[in-house]
């Protein structure tokens, strides 16, 4: 047998180290990342008829409630929802299941709510006569077209809005809104009118502060499952609000961040 000696006062520290410590590094990263992506994955996500989301664990689909935990507190106390609020649900394992919503929502009051949107906006136009002359009332053809991302990845945001009416820091305005499902069959989304309001700040209006509020109607197209059978659609109705800030890094283009009913976070491109 020949046996191999290694003489350690050979051995130079500094480049042991610099060879070593590099390797650890690279197999620490991707270590992390692996967990990382697994722990993503392993949530069940339960997407609302107003686009907002749910990270959980489904524990039970009863004929009019989804019972969960959230993910977040898989320890703690178990959730219910109603299933005429829910029309996708997105399973760890990445199977989809689409509720069947043949009951139609109660309508919220959206009447009451613009009201009080109403009431709250400055009242520039009682003001006019001692208003400046840059803060008088203007017809403005002021549009804004956005596409943006859900925080899960899971939907896409197209969003164009008419401003009008205001002065030159505050305009209202009226506006539509489509989304959609990046993939899968049957094909689920929603369409969203609404009324606007921005608010710019600076001489060149770069940063603006605003809010949507209307009406959203969310659907599931019909489909044949694998058995060859047809499944009819389904579609919701229900109020919607979302409040956000815009960036503008150019003239007429810039980022955009918002929340919708405030569980679900967008991040886009906007242009001016």
């Amino acid at each position: 047998m020949n046996l191999i000696y290694i003489n350690a006062a050979h051995i130079n520290p500094i480049n042991f180290y610099q060879g070593v410590v590099p390797i650890v590094k690279k197999t620490s990263f991707i270590f992390l990342l692996i967990l990382f992506w697994a722990n993503l994955k392993a949530q069940d996500l339960i997407i609302k008829n107003d686009k907002t989301e749910i990270k959980s664990k489904v524990l039970e689909i009863t004929d009019t409630q989804i019972k969960y935990k959230k993910f977040e507190m898989l320890d703690g106390p178990t959730y219910n929802i109603n299933k005429v609020d829910v029309f996708l649900i997105i399973y760890k394992n990445g199977l989809k299941e689409y509720i069947d919503n043949s009951v139609k929502k109660p309508q919220q009051n959206l009447g009451a709510q613009m009201v009080g949107i109403a009431q709250a906006m400055p009242a520039n136009t009682t003001q006019l006569n001692s208003a400046s002359k840059t803060d008088t009332v203007q017809k403005i053809f002021d549009p804004s077209l956005s596409f943006a991302i859900n925080d899960g990845g899971t939907l896409y945001d197209i969003e164009y809005t008419y401003f009008g009416a205001g002065n030159r820091h505050g305009k209202l305005g009226l506006g539509i809104d489509f989304y959609h499902t990046f993939s899968g069959t049957p094909g689920s989304g929603g369409t969203f009118i609404f009324f606007a309001y921005k608010y710019s700040f600076g001489k060149t209006h770069d940063f603006s502060v605003w809010g949507n509020l209307g009406y959203n109607l969310s659907y599931v197209s019909s489909y044949y499952d694998s058995n060859y059978n047809r499944i009819s659609g389904t579609h919701n109705y229900s109020s919607l609000w979302e409040l956000g800030v815009s960036v503008y890094f150019s003239k007429h283009v810039g980022v955009t961040a918002y929340t919708s009913q405030g569980t679900s976070e967008w991040f886009g491109i906007v242009f001016r």
